[in-house]
């Protein structure tokens, strides 16, 4: 289903990056990039528009700090499917969630493929149902029995109810090659803190030479600096959340952060090859949303809101910043084991 929800955009990307691909070096994997850049902006046009920000200037400063981070940055520029995964969550969302009220077709287009890009996409547009204190409980039940029955379908539709009906084995195969069963409940929460640092920071990671004899740039072990950012950052983040209780996505996002912790600090998913990284883009959304939020809403206080743009501009350079920097280490390394 990824194939599926990220086809045209590959296909067509590859499609002109071949033909022109004698002409402009490297072609194919520029047309990819693009490909997904413009995934990753439409993710951020829905993700913009769902922070409730208020004006479209705050709303434009806020996309370009998100933007700029080291998490959706990688994913546009590893060739890799995330982008769009992070694309159909937050059209979904947008589309079934508690800002907007279209239905159709969009409908149930956004939560096929959200679902088939990422699973774990459908509890986000389920839990955007719950978020909606206005429903009733009736409304509630049913909302979440056509999801389920949607969810269902797509799983029979595209071949994957043999594992939803095994769930428990395949749990335990995921459990076995990515979670860190070796580490202590403890040191999973220490990797899961370090992990809410990245939604903000690039993580650290140095250069190695694997056994093979290849190079990569690879994540380093949780720091005490980067925990303590993540503790921060989380801590903030409730805050931002209980101060904005009124609007349904801060409820969304916080139920989000919830289930990050269950996945990546219980579970410990990602925790055996330290690449926890790599989940950065489908959930730093809901850290960063309500810290834009609870910045707007106390600049609002302190009669200072035509300055929210501008420090949201502030974050983006800062942000940029770190992740150039980043870029340019992780390049320098690996453009000089290159072989020659």
């Amino acid at each position: 289903m990824f194939a599926v929800a990220a086809g045209p955009w590959v296909g067509a990307a590859l499609f002109v990056g071949y033909a022109i691909s004698g002409i402009v070096p490297w072609a194919p994997y520029v047309a990819v990039t693009c490909a997904q850049a413009l995934a990753a902006g439409v993710g951020l046009l829905a993700l913009g528009r769902l922070a409730g920000l208020g004006s479209a200037v705050a709303r434009a400063g806020f996309i370009a700090w998100v933007g700029a981070s080291f998490g959706l940055s990688i994913v546009v520029l590893g060739a890799d499917s995330y982008a769009f995964g992070f694309m159909w969550l937050m059209v979904a969302l947008g589309v079934l969630g508690p800002t907007f009220r279209r239905r159709g077709v969009l409908q149930a287009v956004a939560f096929v493929c959200a679902v088939g890009s990422l699973a774990t996409s459908g509890l986000a547009v389920a839990l955007s149902a719950l978020t909606r204190v206005r429903l009733g409980a009736r409304r509630w039940f049913v909302h979440l029995v056509a999801l389920g029955a949607c969810f269902g379908a797509a799983l029979a539709v595209f071949g994957k109810l043999n594992a939803a009906l095994d769930v428990f084995r395949v749990a335990g195969e995921y459990n076995d090659r990515f979670s860190g069963a070796a580490l202590t409940v403890g040191e999973r929460v220490w990797h899961w803190l370090a992990f809410v640092g990245m939604t903000v920071r690039p993580p650290e990671a140095f250069g190695r030479v694997m056994d093979d004899g290849e190079a990569w740039w690879v994540a380093a072990p949780p720091s005490g600096a980067m925990v303590a950012t993540g503790a921060a950052v989380l801590a903030l983040t409730v805050a931002c959340c209980l101060v904005q209780w009124w609007k349904p996505f801060m409820r969304l996002c916080l139920c989000w952060v919830g289930f990050s912790f269950l996945v990546l600090g219980v579970w410990g998913m990602g925790t055996a090859q330290n690449e926890q990284s790599l989940y950065v883009t489908h959930f730093a959304w809901a850290f960063l949303a309500p810290l834009a939020g609870g910045v707007a809403w106390a600049l609002g206080r302190l009669r200072l809101g035509r300055a929210t743009p501008w420090v949201f501009l502030g974050f983006a350079c800062v942000t940029g910043w770190m992740t150039v920097r980043a870029f340019v280490s992780m390049v320098a390394y690996l453009s000089g084991m290159w072989p020659r």
